[in-house]
């Protein structure tokens, strides 16, 4: 499992915020998924997305990036009775808001192709 955050322009879109917090894991950890979502196919810094929302509120869900096959991105506000941990790696860090600060001990990855 990766425990991250994302400052891509999808990732921003995806949450409203300033980046996104994701739990990654390997789709065969996954214990299952429920209820009712909506899709929205997006093109982030990992190529194409395909996020899932909350079809009656709208919280985000999870995402499968195309190019990742067999992972699962988990929203990181949806551990709720059980909250993930620090996040350990800033993905897409060049394009990370100036003011936003990060712990020293953060791994920073820049954008693919910088």
């Amino acid at each position: 499992m990766f425990n991250l955050i994302c400052h891509c322009t999808s990732c921003r879109r995806r949450t409203g915020g300033p980046c996104g917090w994701t739990a990654l894991f390997r789709e065969d950890q996954l214990l299952g998924r429920g209820g009712e979502f909506q899709i929205y196919q997006s093109n982030g810094d990992v190529g194409p997305v395909a996020n899932s929302f909350c079809a009656h509120c709208g919280t985000t869900l999870f995402l499968v990036p195309a190019n990742m096959p067999g992972m699962v991105g988990c929203a990181g506000g949806c551990f709720v009775d059980v909250p993930l941990g620090e996040p350990t790696l800033s993905a897409s860090d060049d394009q990370r808001c100036s003011w936003m600060r990060l712990p020293e001990s953060w791994a920073l990855r820049p954008s693919r192709g910088t």
